[in-house]
């Protein structure tokens, strides 16, 4: 009876400081911003070639990173219009803004007498109306693929008519890739899960020009399904948790970015399991160039590498 008695209370006793020893706290995520995420547009270097005969006078850009080609190719003068997302370089905020994905209007546009309109290639309504109702151009460049990049871009200059500055951009960029690329070669590469959204989750694929980063900078993608069409791909929570990546970079900032950090936050401390979650390696960017397949690319490249080799 005696051994029992003690037997019971040796069991409370554990049972107690189990309830009694707190929880370790998980590491909060790293907010990126401001300072830490500026990514300037290049410089094309030396004397600007000359434009062609065709050169578009008044351009509508609903693309942020067609916007930022215009720019960085010396047409920003010509700009007449942008979308929603359209906001480097700071100066363009002054143009009329067109709206989002959900609710650009055919009739705005026109009204902005454009002959060239730059846009997604998922609004083949919009185009459609644009050029067969209003007789305007219309280029859709495909740049999400790692190996639709600089084609892209190319499609853009040439519509430009600025075909020589687009070769020597496209030359430049692709230079200081591979010198950056160069420079994480050695050193751990630690398996990069790169979030686009979190409802639902939504990642780039191997085959991205995100994965093409995430290489530059010295990581590997923890997405490791064969490339896809559209490089991206929703994510199971079962599936994230399978993946367990070493570092998560969350672009998943909407309109409110306050708000969108605090769910963030919330949202990673449900996978207190997860390699990144516990030691610390999740990113929160308020940082829309990271996922911008434009002329930002190199400095995208840059701060990749700092946030993945982030201890």
């Amino acid at each position: 009876m005696r051994a029992s008695l003690l037997l019971l209370a040796l069991l409370a006793g554990l049972a107690a400081c189990t309830d009694e020893t707190p929880k370790q706290a998980l590491p909060p995520p790293r907010i990126w911003s401001g300072e830490d995420v500026t990514m300037p547009l290049p410089q094309l270097q030396g004397p600007l070639a000359p434009l062609g005969p065709r050169a578009p006078q008044r351009i509508v850009s609903l693309i942020p990173s067609a916007t930022e080609l215009v720019c960085v190719l010396g047409l920003e003068d010509r700009l007449v219009g942008r979308s929603r997302w359209c906001d480097s370089p700071e100066s363009i905020r002054q143009l009329p803004d067109l709206g989002g994905l959900q609710d650009f209007q055919a009739e705005r546009i026109a009204d902005l007498k454009p002959d060239l309109v730059l846009l997604f290639d998922t609004l083949p309504s919009l185009e459609k109306t644009l050029s067969e109702e209003f007789h305007i151009q219309c280029v859709t460049p495909r740049t999400e693929r790692e190996d639709q990049v600089f084609d892209g871009l190319r499609t853009s200059a040439h519509a430009l008519d600025a075909a020589a500055r687009g070769e020597a951009l496209i030359s430049a960029l692709q230079q200081q890739l591979q010198e950056v690329e160069h420079q994480n070669a050695s050193g751990p590469h630690p398996t990069v899960l790169v979030v686009l959204d979190r409802s639902p989750p939504f990642a780039a694929c191997p085959g991205s020009f995100v994965d093409l980063l995430v290489r530059a900078a010295g990581g590997r993608n923890a997405v490791r399904i064969p490339p896809l069409e559209r490089p991206w791909c929703a994510l199971s929570a079962e599936t994230i948790i399978d993946l367990a990546p070493d570092v998560i970079v969350d672009l998943s900032i909407g309109e409110d970015a306050d708000d969108a950090l605090k769910a963030g936050e919330a949202y990673w401390s449900t996978f207190p399991t997860l390699p990144a979650v516990r030691t610390g390696r999740v990113h929160l960017l308020k940082a829309p160039a990271l996922a911008r397949p434009g002329p930002r690319i190199v400095e995208a490249a840059r701060l990749l590498a700092r946030i993945i080799h982030t201890q």
